[in-house]
Formats: structure tokens, sequence, C-alpha cells
């Protein structure tokens, strides 16, 4: 049976396909759903790509792996903001940020719901506004 090699630079190649195949699939996601309120429409497709890409390396250094757990980052971090965990109005994503108890998809998951009830409550006047 004859086996091919894939070098380095094949993989680099595979890599940056994938890569780049996941970012459009969030870019999609993000304005088909559009949560933010019509901030994400507002976006430039270039400017929304390269944050989605930093918000991917910044889940990454958070302990989200799988695409599944850096969507949910991406989503909870475009609602809450860039930062979110270090943001007292925000207490209860840093809890979850810090947890040592917690696998990755189930932060990932209260993220993004804590996310949405932050965002909803906002969008209704009854939450933490900007600059509380």
């Amino acid at each position: 049976m004859g086996l091919f090699k894939v070098t380095r630079e094949q993989v680099a190649l595979f890599r940056e396909v994938a890569l780049s195949d996941f970012v459009q699939r969030v870019e999609s996601e993000l304005r088909a759903g559009d949560l933010t309120g019509g901030r994400v429409r507002e976006v430039s497709r270039e400017t929304l790509r390269r944050q989605i890409r930093n918000a991917m390396e910044r889940g990454r250094k958070a302990g989200f792996e799988t695409e599944m757990e850096l969507l949910l980052y991406i989503k909870a971090e475009t609602l809450l903001g860039v930062g979110f965990q270090n943001d007292r109005r925000q207490l209860p994503a840093a809890v979850v940020m810090r947890s040592r108890a917690l696998p990755a998809r189930e932060k990932a998951q209260a993220l993004f719901h804590f996310a949405r009830i932050m965002t909803e409550a906002r969008d209704c006047g009854s939450g933490p506004s900007e600059g509380s």
C-alpha cells in the first residue's frame, strides 16, 4: 500500500483554508442572527473577520478548542465586548471564565447564555448601560 507524504507547507495550507472557512461561517452566523441589535451589520467584512480571528485567539488562550466552544465564545464576546471578563458589570461572566470546575464546552455555553440575557436586558432598558 502506497502512502503519500504530506509536507509542512501542505498542512499549513490546509490549516489556513480550514481557518478561513471557520471565520467565514462565524461571520455568516453573526450577520444572519445579528444578536447585536444591528451593530454587526455596520461593520465591514474585513473588520469583522479580523475581530473574529482576534476573538478566536483570546478564546484559545482561555481554553476553548473546538469550533463549537470558539463559536460560543466569539458570540459572547461580540455581545459583551472585548475584555468582558474584567468588567465588574459582567461579574458572572468573569466567574465562569475563572472556573476550573466547568469543562470548556459548559463554560462556553454559560458565557453565551449570560451574554444573551445581558443583551436582552440592556435592549429592554433594564440592564446595565454603557458607562454605568
